[in-house]
């Protein structure tokens, strides 16, 4: 007999406005994991009141975000007030223009600090709801690359940033060492054209293989080959939604894998041009550090589009 999946915990955030991107940002950080999440802006049309007193009685974990205006405002006042009467669990987040809570809230109560570092807040915050430390996905533009390949692989980077990393990889690594094969072989006389998606990529790929054909160059049509079966397996298996973080980034993982093979096994038999093309594509191209610059990037992008 099959155990019964544990539901999910769920997260009430209770704030005032003016923390509207440190709540925008601790919410999606927070969704990645097995986590319900719930703040103002998941209210449904209707009628609004109701549906935040259901929230806070439903919730496991009542999250403020502590600011100065918090307890001056009359809605946060009664948030906080109802989930004190329904005994929930309280996390004060400590965040900036940090106020005391103890002042509404007999007994001890603990703060969890964002306000130095972000990662180590939100590890505290983890280990409370899911008793357990995580990471948030912005940090792993720091961690090694076994653990970053890892975190990928299991979902824990938000999977349109994956997509990007995919997308990059077949242009700019898989499309990149195609090209170096064609220019060091044919110069300029061998199409080779500039896409900038992974369809491009199999346009050109399709171009490129039927020059190929008629040079009777069958390891530059095998090459080619052996690189549209990578991109036709990268778009059969990526899912359309952005939210199926774990299947994105098992088809990213492989994807990338694929392509390392593929490289090091055209190696065989030539080791004068492979060298030559992994000075070009290798040393210019390191996995690692470009997800890490892709992760960096859109944690910026993400804040400031808050």
């Amino acid at each position: 007999m099959s155990q019964l999946k544990e539901p999910k915990p769920k997260v009430f955030i209770s704030y005032a406005h003016i923390a509207a991107k440190n709540v925008a940002r601790l919410a999606f950080a927070l969704s990645l994991l097995e986590i319900d999440v719930f703040w103002d802006r998941k209210l449904k049309l209707g009628s609004w009141k109701p549906q935040l007193q259901e929230k806070i009685k439903e919730c496991d974990h009542f999250i403020v975000m502590m600011c100065e205006p918090y307890l001056t405002r009359a809605n946060c006042r009664n948030e906080f007030r109802l989930a004190c009467d329904e005994k929930k669990e309280i996390c004060p987040i400590r965040n900036y223009d940090f106020i005391d809570l103890e002042v509404t809230k007999n007994g001890e109560m603990k703060y969890f600090d964002f306000s130095k570092d972000f990662d180590a807040g939100f590890q505290d915050l983890t280990d409370q709801i899911l008793h357990r430390r995580v990471s948030s996905w912005e940090s792993f533009a720091k961690v090694q690359e076994d653990d970053l390949l890892t975190a990928m692989k299991e979902g824990m980077i938000p999977g349109f940033i994956v997509k990007v990393v995919g997308d990059l990889f077949i242009v700019d690594q898989l499309w990149a060492f195609i090209e170096t094969y064609l220019t060091k072989t044919y110069s300029n006389r061998v199409f080779r054209g500039k896409p900038q998606t992974p369809e491009g990529v199999v346009s050109c790929f399709a171009q490129v293989k039927t020059q190929l054909a008629e040079r009777n160059d069958m390891v530059g049509v095998l090459l080619v080959e052996g690189g549209n079966e990578i991109v036709d397996y990268y778009l059969a298996n990526i899912p359309v939604s952005n939210l199926e973080h774990v299947k994105i980034g098992v088809a990213v993982y492989e994807t990338i894998t694929r392509i390392e093979k593929l490289i090091i096994e055209k190696a065989v038999g030539d080791v004068d041009a492979i060298r030559a093309i992994e000075l070009q594509t290798f040393n210019t191209f390191n996995t690692t550090e470009t997800i890490r610059k892709i992760i960096t990037d859109q944690a910026r992008n993400i804040q400031n589009a808050l």
